[in-house]
C-alpha cells in the first residue's frame, strides 16, 4: 500500500493528521461537509457531526444542489448525511487520539480537511453492473496559538517646506465715464507770475531818461 500524499504542506510539530482511504461515501456530499467543517474548532466540529446524526442540524449544500431540498436555518439547500457523518466522527476521534499522543493541548482547530474521488470498483454478483462510491478524506488538526496584539506603527509623513505663494498685484481700478462725470472739477488758484524785464531794456530806459534830463538843462 502506497503512502498517502497530503495536499496540506504546512504541517508542523503542533499538527495531527489522519487519512480516510476509500470510504464508502459520496464524493460530492463529502466535499460539501468538508467545506462546512473547515476552520472550526475540534469540539465544535464533533458537536456538529453528532447533531447531524441526530437530525438536529443539516449540512448546508452550496455547490452540488441539484435536487436538494431547502432546510430550516440560515441556509438554502441541505441534507443529513448519516453514513458520512459516522465516518467523519471516527476520523475526528482518531485525529484527536494522534494529537494526544504528541502531547498537544485540547485547543485544536480543523486546519485542513478535503475529499478526493477514489477508485470506483463495480459491485460483484449483480446482473446490472453499477460502480461503487469511494472517497478519500484528509483531516489535519492543529494546536491553536493566540496571536499577540502588536502595536501598529503609524508612519509619519515627511516634512516638506511649503513654497511661498507669489504675491498677486492688484490692477489699478479704471474709472468709468459716468464716475468721472460725477466728480466735481476743482480749479486751483493760479499763482501771480512777476514778469521780469531784461537788463538791456532797463539800461536803455536809464540812458533815455539821462538824455532827456540833459536836454532840459541846456534849454
Amino acid at each position: 500500500m502506497t503512502k498517502p500524499n497530503y495536499t496540506y504542506k504546512n504541517m508542523t510539530d503542533k499538527s495531527a493528521k489522519v487519512y480516510g482511504r476509500s470510504l464508502p461515501v459520496s464524493t460530492k456530499t463529502s466535499v460539501e461537509m468538508c467545506s462546512f467543517l473547515r476552520g472550526m474548532s475540534y469540539a465544535r466540529a464533533l458537536k456538529v457531526v453528532s447533531n447531524v446524526l441526530e437530525f438536529k442540524q443539516a449540512v448546508p449544500f452550496t455547490r452540488f444542489i441539484d435536487g436538494v431540498g431547502h432546510r430550516k436555518g440560515k441556509m438554502a439547500a441541505g441534507r443529513y448525511p448519516q453514513k458520512l457523518s459516522q465516518h467523519m466522527k471516527e476520523l475526528l476521534l482518531s485525529a484527536k487520539s494522534n494529537a494526544d499522543d504528541k502531547g498537544l493541548s485540547d485547543s485544536l482547530v480543523v486546519a485542513h480537511i478535503c475529499a478526493h474521488k477514489a477508485a470506483t470498483p463495480f459491485h460483484n454478483g449483480r446482473q446490472r453492473r453499477r460502480a461503487m462510491k469511494k472517497t478519500h478524506i484528509e483531516l489535519v488538526l492543529e494546536e491553536f496559538v493566540p496571536t499577540t496584539n502588536k502595536k501598529v506603527e503609524t508612519k509619519q509623513k515627511p516634512i516638506t517646506k511649503e513654497t511661498p505663494k507669489p504675491k498677486v498685484t492688484e490692477m489699478p481700478k479704471v474709472e468709468s465715464k459716468s464716475e468721472v462725470a460725477q466728480k466735481p472739477v476743482i480749479s486751483e488758484p493760479k499763482a501771480d507770475v512777476a514778469v521780469e524785464t531784461p537788463k538791456a531794456k532797463v539800461e536803455e530806459i536809464k540812458v533815455q531818461e539821462k538824455s532827456k534830463a540833459v536836454e532840459g538843462v541846456e534849454q
